[in-house]
């Protein structure tokens, strides 16, 4: 259901798929896709379903979200690179996916649940700092930081974006935040351009003409429009500057 890779000795993917017996996790070498891990078991519960999970390219943990990892309530699985070690943490209600803004050793993990409208941000080690609001309609979420202040993205299903910022360092954790209107249907979020670009620079893509463009918050304009002859699958960061894979149908 979920395929990630991370760089490292060796280079190692990771595959999250589901069988009669559950949810389950497995490592192969990039190289000639040699197992290098048994299958690990998620959850076997019936209702159970993976989120979307993401790599922790600073400490090489893969981050999972189950839900209904016991068919009553959620949870984030956190691995060690080699699927030996594990922890986990109850979320907020059908955690859709996980941000990291890589903002130093200070960088905060942010889970999105836009079923109970709310994002935790919580440190490396996971321990909850505090939950913020995603608004009122959250559909999508990305993060960043420019090194000075972290940023959270939420695209809300009414076509608008709800910004939240915040200083590196702030405690308590208290964001502006500002609702920016988007110029054109359909926008979906990406990823901010770059480690150290300011919150009004995203990624986004826009299916109805199998577009990538730049979003500026500031302006509300698109720019640097590329057009695909097929839909967008996905975009993946290959540098903390301006090189992405793109992936289209």
């Amino acid at each position: 259901q979920w395929i990630r890779s991370i760089s490292g000795s060796p280079p190692t993917i990771y595959l999250g798929y589901q069988t009669a017996s559950g949810l389950q996790v497995r490592s192969y070498q990039a190289s000639d896709l040699t197992a290098i891990s048994a299958e690990e078991t998620l959850s076997n519960a019936t209702r159970a379903k993976f989120g979307n999970p993401i790599i922790d390219a600073t400490s090489s943990e893969i981050l999972i979200p189950v839900l209904n990892i016991d068919n009553k309530s959620d949870a984030v699985i956190t691995y060690d690179s080699t699927l030996t070690t594990d922890t986990q943490f109850t979320s907020c209600r059908s955690p859709q996916s996980i941000g990291i803004d890589y903002a130093g050793a200070s960088r905060y993990r942010y889970i999105f649940c836009a079923q109970n409208k709310i994002i935790q941000i919580r440190d490396t080690s996971n321990v909850l700092i505090t939950s913020i609001s995603a608004g009122t309609f959250p559909k999508q979420m990305v993060v960043g930081s420019d090194g000075t202040n972290r940023f959270i993205s939420v695209l809300q299903t009414n076509n608008r974006i709800t910004l939240h910022q915040f200083a590196l360092a702030q405690s308590p954790i208290i964001p502006t935040t500002t609702t920016v209107d988007l110029p054109g249907n359909g926008i979906a979020l990406s990823q901010y351009i770059g480690s150290g670009v300011a919150a009004d620079q995203l990624l986004v893509t826009i299916p109805e003409n199998n577009a990538l463009s730049v979003l500026d918050l500031g302006a509300q304009t698109l720019s640097s429009t590329l057009i695909f002859p097929k839909s967008i699958d996905s975009i993946a960061a290959v540098s903390s500057s301006l090189l992405y894979f793109v992936s289209s149908n």
